[in-house]
Parts: C-alpha cells; sequence; structure tokens
C-alpha cells in the first residue's frame, strides 16, 4: 500500500513541476524584452545598459498563484532586496506585468 502512495505522490510532483511557474531564466529572458525596448529609445538606452550587468543576479522566490492570473513572485537582487512582480505567461513565453 505504501508504494502505491509514494507512486501517486510521484506522479503530482512531477505534474506540478511541469505547471508550475517561472524560474530565475524565465525573469532574465523577460528583463531582457524590458531592456530591449528601453534601448529602442535614445533617452532610456543608457540606463538599459546599466540594467543588463545587474539581471544576473536577480532570481524569484515566493511565487504563488496569482488570482489575476500568473504568478505573484518576490524579485530579490543579490543583496538580498526583493521587489513583488506578477509574471503571465503568454504563447510560451514569460513576461512582467505591472
Amino acid at each position: 500500500m505504501k508504494m502505491k502512495n509514494m507512486a501517486a505522490m510521484c506522479g503530482v510532483m512531477v505534474l506540478a513541476a511541469c505547471s508550475g511557474g517561472p524560474s530565475d531564466p524565465d525573469l532574465q529572458e523577460a528583463l531582457k524584452v524590458q531592456i530591449d525596448q528601453l534601448r529602442a529609445n535614445a533617452f532610456t538606452a543608457p540606463m538599459a545598459d546599466a540594467m543588463q550587468a545587474s539581471i544576473q543576479k536577480l532570481h524569484l522566490a515566493n511565487c504563488k498563484s496569482a488570482d489575476a492570473g500568473g504568478y505573484q513572485c518576490d524579485m530579490v537582487d543579490g543583496n538580498g532586496n526583493a521587489k513583488s512582480i506578477r509574471m503571465i505567461k503568454v504563447d510560451g513565453k514569460w513576461s512582467i506585468v505591472a
């Protein structure tokens, strides 16, 4: 009986991993898209260059399914400072929304 319970639990964990929220690489890719949009404007291009160097230090924590769709997560920098963001998946790609 224990083997059946363990097998069922493993199946649930596999499904949860497949349908889970965004990962750190998903966050970094979403930020790259936003940075590229900033680079298109001469006024914000210098700010985009400064931001590009810092995105590798960011990671996600405490991601939870959001009522409005997507996931509400904490974006944490290398110093432990956190900012709450919401990420949604559209056409297979994650993006950050306000």
